[in-house]
């Protein structure tokens, strides 16, 4: 399988693989990935097959990564990987991963890593993927996330819904006053960035982007991307980011509050308004992003998220140091 380095010419035929393709969501798009300023990633975007007519694409950008020249899917976004407008096949798979692994190595690069949406996104979950990834040597590590279930409407109330241990912070929560609006102004867009700085300093961590990134990004997605704000008297305490990453997931990469109105369960009125509004559309998932990583030592996230009815899944980032490579299938394939 031929495998090229994107440039301008492919911009048609890739911008067509990813309007098709079952993994390609959002972020895989040039509108997205275009927001980044020169020069924070050393892009390597590839093209596999025929570069008119392409079998997958894949974003990715070259990063030193423990002394070694890393090809990371995804840079700069949250999910990577391949995706593809065919529906390929085990074979097809393990083809495109011997045709990453050889490019990997003519490269000059020492490892390779893709971060692959979670199987949920896609509407018909396709396990071969990771199979040929595995066959061939990569190996895996996982965080848990939560997602929820969107059931269509069937005559309950959405607290009726809700596990019964989650129902009365629900009530209180949704009586305590607040008004949703969605944030589209660029003051209230940097107001709900300050809030997430002030959330994130408390972990002594820091948000993805910054306040213009997300004005720019509200202009570039459109309605793809929201930010739905609570309001008490018309002063922002809680905020949800979500992006339309297909045309069944919205996935919340933010999720923050106002520490000084904490009281409030601000961000469970949010959210629960937001699961409200996604169940009379055509909206299936509602994925709640990230809630344990390794060595699993604060639960209080995953409790919060099980409490609006999610359940957990894993989220898989796989990498393959060529180095060290072991390949549980040795022969070509044929």
């Amino acid at each position: 399988m031929d495998v090229a380095i994107y440039d301008h010419r492919h911009r048609a035929a890739w911008d067509d693989v990813v309007a098709r393709a079952p993994r390609g969501p959002v972020f895989h798009r040039h509108e997205f990935l275009g927001y980044h300023p020169d020069g924070r990633f050393d892009w390597h975007h590839l093209v596999f097959g025929n570069p008119g007519t392409p079998f997958a694409v894949l974003p990715g950008a070259v990063a030193v990564d423990g002394g070694r020249r890393t090809l990371r899917s995804t840079a700069g976004a949250s999910v990577g990987g391949p995706a593809s407008s065919s529906e390929p096949g085990v074979r097809d798979w393990l083809e495109w991963v011997d045709a990453l692994v050889d490019h990997a190595r003519g490269a000059g690069l020492g490892a390779i890593e893709l971060a692959l949406a979670p199987a949920f996104w896609v509407e018909r979950p396709d396990d071969a993927l990771e199979f040929a990834l595995r066959v061939r040597g990569f190996a895996s590590s996982a965080e848990l996330g939560h997602c929820v279930d969107l059931p269509r409407p069937d005559g309950r109330d959405i607290i009726a819904a809700l596990p019964a241990a989650g129902r009365r912070r629900a009530r209180r929560a949704l009586a305590a006053g607040l008004e949703l609006a969605s944030a589209t102004s660029p003051g209230e867009l940097r107001e709900f960035h300050a809030m997430l700085c002030a959330n994130k300093e408390l972990h002594d961590a820091r948000p993805a982007h910054t306040g213009e990134e997300i004005i720019e990004l509200c202009e570039r997605l459109g309605e793809r991307l929201q930010v739905w704000i609570a309001l008490e008297r018309g002063v922002i305490v809680a905020g949800v980011y979500a992006i339309a990453v297909n045309a069944h997931v919205v996935y919340t990469q933010y999720i923050a509050d106002l520490p000084a109105r904490r009281e409030l369960d601000a961000t469970r009125f949010v959210l629960l308004s937001l699961i409200a509004r996604l169940r009379r559309g055509p909206v299936r998932y509602l994925d709640l992003g990230s809630s344990v990583v390794p060595p699993a030592e604060k639960l209080s996230l995953a409790r919060f998220k099980e409490s609006l009815g999610a359940f957990a899944y894993e989220r898989r980032r796989w990498r393959l140091v060529l180095a060290d490579q072991v390949s549980v299938q040795t022969e070509p394939v044929r």
